[in-house]
């Protein structure tokens, strides 16, 4: 299969994946509507769906918060880290301390393909 055949097919893939994405998110909304307080529903061909509720926190005012904690004597709630973002644009740029700091880091590169 030629390049061309190779990145038109993808691309026919991929549309076909949007569609299915977008029906099973529509099932999934109705499953979960026609569950209402179940967690888990067996289909008569022995599938069952199970509703799992996942809680994340997204923290508004971080250091308002690490004042807080630390004034209350909850300081195992706070840790020091590295500011990851700023760092990591950095490395990419090959700042001076790379060498150094090499043992201390692993790079990992992942390639994408996007097809429009």
């Amino acid at each position: 299969m030629t390049l061309n055949e190779q990145v038109k097919k993808y691309a026919e893939l991929k549309k076909q994946q949007d569609a299915i994405k977008e029906e099973m998110d529509s099932l999934k909304t109705s499953i979960v509507e026609e569950m209402g307080d179940a967690t888990s529903f067996e289909a008569d061909n022995g599938v069952v769906a199970k509703l799992v509720a996942k809680e994340t926190f997204k923290y508004k005012d971080e250091i308002g918060m690490i004042n807080y904690l630390k004034e209350h004597g909850m300081s195992s709630f706070v840790v020091e880290k590295i500011d990851t973002k700023s760092m990591n644009k950095e490395l990419k740029k090959g700042m001076s301390l790379t060498e150094s700091l090499s043992p201390m880091f692993t790079k990992e590169t992942t390639v994408s393909l996007t097809v429009e």
